[in-house]
């Protein structure tokens, strides 16, 4: 089943030229896939109550053209079919009218939460969605991140108490926040990013200072966030 969602944006969903942040593409479509659970009676925080829960693995997103001031985000979603026990890829396409302006998908995991391992899905929680054929992107391939040979700058940031989510840990959607405030000042002001990956891969806890380190590859600027511990915690990658 294909779900419909209405993403009303507010002001500080803008940018200066009146498009679309990033960081308001990836919240009107985690919030379309929220609604979603809900209508599916899969309820996130109801959910982890019964010692299961989603764990999110990966986000992958292309703005075709950004919606601009005054447009509502018409957001379709569903689950694809399942090429794994263990998790599943939502595919999310954004319309302003009927104008296809954004896509993307995201890749999740049920989790044991006692064990920290991954779970199988029970039928009966796949089938409430009602699976739908096809993909945002062709094949719902997600690229492996390419970590830059070098990193050429570092940022302390520490984390806030409002960045904490319900889930006691870092809400996914910040992690966007740190790698933006983590780009050289010339990055951040002359690049238009189109197409953005963030891979997730240890959860930040609590009011620590973590560290974002920006580099570089072939054709992308990366961002990759540690913990104080200094291990690898999320990958961030832009390209225009």
């Amino acid at each position: 089943m294909i779900f419909n969602y209405v993403y009303k944006p507010i002001i500080e969903d803008y940018d200066n030229q009146g498009n679309y942040k990033l960081g308001a593409i990836l919240k009107a479509f985690g919030n379309a896939g929220s609604a979603h659970s809900d209508a599916s009676g899969d309820n996130v925080i109801q959910g982890s109550n019964t010692g299961k829960g989603w764990v999110l693995l990966d986000w992958k997103l292309e703005v075709i053209e950004a919606p601009k001031m005054g447009e509502d985000l018409k957001v379709d979603t569903w689950i694809e079919p399942l090429r794994s026990p263990f998790g599943t890829i939502r595919s999310f396409l954004g319309y302003a009218g009927d104008k296809l302006c954004v896509k993307g998908i995201t890749k999740w995991v049920l989790l044991d939460l006692t064990t920290g391992r991954p779970t199988k899905i029970p039928e009966e929680l796949i089938n409430s969605y009602t699976v739908n054929e096809g993909s945002a992107f062709e094949g719902s391939k997600i690229e492996k991140i390419a970590e830059p040979e070098n990193y050429t700058s570092e940022t302390e940031i520490l984390v806030r108490r409002s960045d904490i989510d319900w889930n006691n840990h870092v809400h996914n959607l910040t992690y966007l926040d740190y790698a933006i405030d983590c780009l050289p000042e010339e990055i951040y002001t002359t690049k238009k990013f189109n197409k953005l990956r963030i891979t997730f891969k240890t959860a930040i806890f609590g009011r620590e200072k973590i560290t974002g380190k920006y580099g570089t590859t072939e054709n992308a600027s990366v961002v990759a966030i540690h913990n104080e511990k200094g291990d690898l915690c999320t990958l961030v990658e832009f390209k225009e």
